[in-house]
């Protein structure tokens, strides 16, 4: 069987094919061309599965040169390569989810599924003094972490998953929500009526789910602080239990500090906690409309999946999934977790205590969380000449929250009076120190007080 890896190509001249052998996991050199006018010559490398080689155009330095890093993904057949086409659109990579860039020049295309025996291959592209490279990493066939890959699908320019030995990856630039839902009742922030002054500070995550979690026969307290779980939008997750200091355990449940009950949360379950990071303490019900409930909703930074149950509320996502009952058949412990017939260990999101996940059943490595830096001017009991003290509650509503054609972010709510709508407009000015220019508008319409925080 012979597959084939389409690269076009901006010269005409004939090259002979060079052989290298997958087992070896060579480096083959794959340049892509600028965009031209006139027309292209095609040149393939294929993969031939009964000698396990690939073969490609042999290329020299200079006879090509890096387009950009827009691509499309096609599939082909079933243990095949992945076709790579050259774009015609203008793509920024930080936002297709097909790509993301490391620290190290490094950019993943992520695992994907290709073909009906849902094979997942791993491919990277390197830059050497501008010279593309790819490189064949594994083949994950049918394993527990390539079947989770299509559940990922729909949240392309959130978050982007690829398999390693040890973990699934999940990369997310801003550990935001979608910020351009279709529907108001899916916009993130909307709702809430006890607002601890905090806004939704982008924050890019690299998360890392253990594949192989080790299990525990008792039941494991959760941490009250920091992330439990990652949403499969990158999105963090944490314990409905408010109080740093508190218990999480199901029998000392108090509802007085029971985040998802006290006004605090979003129409979709989140809200930006102290770090001005935003996360859920619920399911969350606004992925449900793209979201096939088949795959989980989250993954516990134990490794057990999680899956969505119930949650849907005439306030969390509105009353349109009330009715949504996706739990198993057997019940649930107190970390809402539960061993299926095929022995498969899941948690189920409820709409009642715990919500997501209670405890944990597997036991929990904290290196795994990642909290961002508190923004330093913005810090926990300052107070705040807008109005308030951040991180502590004040009676509101927040009636939108988005994104304009300059990149700033606005959040507006009911002004403290009750009179108008007040608004926080902020937007980055520092990538490398992380910091933030904040304008605090009483009046949305008027100009507002303008101060600068930065995490770093």
């Amino acid at each position: 069987m012979v597959e084939k890896l389409l690269i076009k190509k901006s010269f005409c001249s004939k090259r002979k094919l060079s052989f290298v052998s997958l087992s070896k996991l060579a480096i083959v050199g794959i340049l892509i061309s600028h965009k031209v006018t006139h027309s292209h010559t095609i040149n393939y490398a294929h993969y031939d599965a009964e000698t396990a080689s690939l073969h490609v155009p042999s290329v020299s330095s200079d006879s090509l040169k890096f387009f950009d890093l827009s691509f499309k993904v096609s599939y082909t057949a079933p243990d095949t390569w992945l076709e790579l086409i050259e774009s015609s659109d203008s793509v920024d990579p930080r936002n297709t989810g097909n790509f993301y860039e490391s620290e190290s020049n490094i950019l993943f295309l992520n695992s994907v599924m290709v073909g009906a025996q849902k094979t997942a291959l791993q491919l990277l592209l390197t830059t050497d003094s501008g010279i593309p490279k790819l490189k064949y990493l594994k083949s994950y066939n049918d394993s527990q972490c390539a079947r989770f890959l299509p559940g990922f699908k729909p949240y392309t320019g959130l978050s982007s998953p690829y398999c390693g030995s040890e973990y699934l990856h999940i990369d997310t630039l801003t550990g935001l929500p979608n910020l351009f839902p279709s529907l108001s009742e899916d916009k993130s922030n909307v709702g809430i009526t006890s607002w601890i002054l905090r806004v939704p500070v982008p924050y890019h995550y690299k998360w890392r789910i253990p594949l192989n979690p080790t299990m525990s026969d008792q039941k494991i307290e959760a941490s009250p602080r920091g992330p439990i779980a990652v949403a499969i939008n990158g999105v963090p997750i944490f314990h409905y239990e408010r109080r740093p200091d508190g218990s999480t355990l199901i029998e000392n449940y108090d509802a007085r500090s029971d985040t998802v009950i006290q006004g605090e949360l979003d129409q979709c379950g989140g809200h930006a906690g102290q770090g001005d990071d935003y996360h859920y303490h619920y399911a969350p019900v606004c992925l449900l409309d793209i979201h096939d409930l088949a795959f989980p909703i989250a993954f516990s930074l134990d490794g057990v999946p999680v899956y969505y149950g119930t949650g849907g509320t005439d306030y969390y996502g509105r009353g349109r999934y009330n009715a949504i009952n996706n739990l198993p058949q057997k019940p649930l412990d107190d970390c809402n977790f539960v061993t299926m017939p095929n022995g498969e260990q899941r948690y189920y999101t409820t709409a009642i205590p715990p919500y997501i996940q209670g405890c944990h059943r597997a036991y929990f490595d904290e290196s795994l969380q990642i909290e961002p830096g508190v923004l330093k001017e913005r810090r926990q009991g300052q107070s705040n000449s807008y109005g308030g003290k951040f991180g502590e509650a004040s009676t509101t509503v927040v009636t939108d929250f988005y994104v304009d054609a300059d990149r700033k972010y606005h959040f507006e709510h009911q002004s403290f009076d009750g009179l108008r709508t007040s608004s926080v407009i902020y937007f980055l000015i520092d990538r490398d120190k992380d910091c933030w220019e904040f304008e605090y508008r009483n009046d949305r319409d008027l100009p507002g007080e303008v101060e600068v925080a930065c995490r770093n």
